[in-house]
């Protein structure tokens, strides 16, 4: 420790170093991707608070995977297939999140995301017909 920083400058770094790390994103990151979540952005709350609550290891997988994607309107309907996606099972879109393999880039991961809104769309009409 510093002894030429006073401790409370010290305790404040400490403080705002956890408070912008956690589950391996930054707050400026999550500001973000709650700007283009809108309205979802409750969504993605109940799928990782929703009983039972997701371990930390879907979280960073979550959270890294979302912003990959890209929301420019232009060139993706992120938003709408996350509006489908967010909208299913809680715990079937875990499942198969969590087994899903990660790939690299924004096209990568909405390549991933057509690929979960297909699967949830599936099994929501295998559910249907049981």
């Amino acid at each position: 420790v510093d002894a030429s920083v006073p401790k409370d400058i010290l305790a404040y770094k400490e403080e705002a170093q956890l408070e912008t790390n956690q589950a391996g994103v930054y707050h400026h990151e999550i500001f973000s991707l709650a700007q283009n979540l809108g309205g979802l952005t409750k969504n993605l709350i109940n799928i990782i608070q929703g009983p039972p609550m997701a371990s930390e290891l879907f979280q960073k997988k979550l959270f890294g995977f979302l912003l990959l994607l890209s929301f420019d309107s232009d060139t993706h309907n992120t938003y709408e297939i996350l509006q489908s996606i967010f909208n299913s099972e809680i715990l079937q879109f875990r499942s198969l999140f969590s087994t899903s393999r990660q790939q690299y880039g924004t096209s990568g991961a909405h390549k991933l995301l057509q690929k979960i809104a297909d699967d949830l769309n599936i099994l929501a009409h295998l559910d249907g017909a049981a």
